[in-house]
């Protein structure tokens, strides 16, 4: 596709046939009178808290479950924003004020002090919050949202973040044909897409030393990645000497964030327990404690399932 964001466009969803990465698609839109399962609810997962501060939930901006949330970690691996395109494009920067509503004050700490801003909302329409996704100072924040015409609204920076309510809702399973916020979605579902292909290419020629074609694979995605406003061709392009295992990970992140593969990626690569452990900011970092922990338990009644031919093993050290 021409941009990054065109992939996860509603327009572009099968059976359009205007997707050219879909290669393999799971079809939730056939099944609407719920025969063979109905809707989905991925497009409620990874949507925060708005509706605590908008004081409704809307179309455009989804249903709150604020179920799943990235790391620090994953944050910051979105660099070169300023001409990639994948960030702004992935995740949600600006939330509008759907109705006027006296709002409150909310505090949280920048550069070790617990600090304020106030809120409320004015004229519909207008900024309500914004995500830049990189430090402010709390002079920047008021200099911004304190001394305006219009809404006094809400700047949420990295630091404000806290796996709850705050923290950017990633865009790339909204849903905005619904009737209503909290209706499931018939959104068609990529299962495996192009630019996957490319970076799967990518890391069998690192595998076979072949460097020049992986860096020239990974610059396919982030040549189509770069703000075509900004710089000129070739301005995201890597070397081979810059093609590492990690740096591929790296760029799957930047590409595939949330598309489900991430676990299995970290599994087969053998880095998984390395990488929660130095990454993770949550609780997974101290609970993946063991080497059996790269594989997951299969359930046992799964294994008591099989009755012909021998007995299913279960994964080492479960």
């Amino acid at each position: 596709m021409d941009n990054f964001a065109d992939v996860f466009d509603e327009a572009n969803d099968a059976p359009s046939g205007k997707n050219k990465e879909e290669l393999f698609v799971a079809r939730m839109d056939w099944d609407d009178d719920n025969t063979f399962g109905g809707r989905s609810t991925l497009n409620h997962y990874f949507v925060n808290g708005y509706d605590q501060y908008l004081g409704e939930r809307n179309i455009n901006d989804g249903r709150c479950y604020s179920w799943i949330n990235p790391t620090g970690y994953t944050y910051n691996v979105f660099n070169n924003r300023d001409m990639d395109t994948r960030y702004k494009a992935t995740f949600q920067t600006v939330w509008y004020a759907t109705k006027t509503q006296k709002g409150g004050e909310v505090n949280y700490v920048i550069d070790g002090k617990d600090e304020h801003f106030q809120w409320d909302y004015t004229v519909v329409g207008d900024t309500a919050m914004y995500y830049p996704g990189y430090y402010m100072s709390a002079e920047e924040i008021r200099a911004k949202t304190q001394n305006r015409a219009g809404n006094h609204y809400l700047i949420f920076t990295p630091d404000a973040y806290n796996g709850r309510a705050i923290f950017p809702t990633i865009m790339k399973f909204l849903d905005r044909t619904r009737a209503i916020p909290n209706d499931n979605t018939d959104r068609s579902y990529i299962i495996y897409r192009l630019g996957e292909t490319y970076l799967l290419a990518a890391e069998a020629a690192f595998k076979l030393g072949d460097n020049t074609n992986a860096a020239k694979y990974i610059n396919v995605i982030r040549e189509r990645a770069r703000d075509k406003q900004v710089g000129t061709a070739g301005a995201l392009d890597i070397t081979p000497s810059d093609v590492t295992l990690d740096f591929i990970l790296e760029e799957r992140t930047r590409e595939l964030l949330a598309e489900h593969c991430r676990w299995a990626d970290l599994a087969r690569t053998g880095t998984l327990i390395e990488r929660v452990r130095k990454y993770d900011d949550g609780k997974a970092h101290a609970n993946i404690t063991e080497d059996r922990h790269w594989l997951r338990p299969i359930p046992q009644q799964m294994i008591d399932r099989v009755t012909t031919g021998e007995r299913y093993p279960q994964n080492e050290g479960w």
